[in-house]
């Protein structure tokens, strides 16, 4: 995850045009300009940018059509300026990623790794992504990308986009029958573990991976 909750803090307008925002869901159209936001706003050791656009279109192309996920999208005189997913099942959102694109990831992987982009370590973590949901009481009910254009971090309307968008995937999992949400991030990002407080999260455990400690958060939702 991004340390979204920047863009929740106060300061100038930036950007955004005349017109209304708008919050929708994201469509087949807005993923170009949703993977150059998350490439823009994330940080670079994550492994979803490590693996570079080709990652990110497969990623979000999927997320557009899938029944198992969305993302809520927030945009101002035509400018996305923020977004959030969700899952209501995320095992099988990542079996259907796998199994519509395994050659072409795993062919990636590799050159990725031969260009020095992705280290061994990272795609053994990738590999092994599964251990941090042990304790986790709703493994398939997940949070996941989240995040604000940097041109709109520490703005109002960066602040709007953060709320409206988090909230909008909160309700939407609860609609669709979801008891709780886990969400995580990487055990550097303060910014972010204290975010996930603030919104109601509580930890869950801290993991070890080989480059970096994941922290685990769920948090329980009221019934629609």
């Amino acid at each position: 995850m991004t340390a979204a909750e920047e863009g929740a803090a106060d300061g100038g307008e930036a950007g955004g045009g005349g017109a209304a925002p708008v919050l929708r869901h994201m469509t087949g159209a807005d993923v170009a300009r949703i993977c150059r936001l998350h490439a823009a706003s994330w940080s670079p050791n994550e492994v979803s940018v490590k693996l570079g656009m080709p990652y990110l279109r497969r990623f979000y192309a999927e997320l557009a059509r899938s029944p198992h996920g969305f993302t809520w999208v927030y945009e101002a005189g035509g400018e996305i300026v923020g977004y959030a997913s969700g899952f209501p099942d995320y095992d099988a959102f990542n079996a259907a990623l796998k199994r519509r694109h395994r050659a072409a990831l795993g062919a990636l992987a590799l050159w990725r790794m031969a260009a020095g982009k992705l280290s061994p370590a990272d795609l053994r973590d990738l590999l092994d992504d599964g251990r941090k949901l042990r304790q986790v009481r709703w493994p398939r009910h997940h949070w996941g990308a989240m995040a604000v254009a940097n041109a709109y971090k520490g703005t109002p309307l960066g602040r709007q986009a953060v709320l409206a968008t988090v909230n909008a995937v909160f309700d939407e999992l609860r609609r669709r029958g979801c008891p709780g949400v886990w969400g995580a991030c990487d055990d550097r990002n303060v910014p972010m573990k204290k975010y996930l407080q603030k919104l109601g999260f509580a930890e869950v455990e801290a993991v070890p991976f080989r480059t970096r400690t994941i922290r685990v958060y769920e948090k329980a939702l009221a019934p629609a």
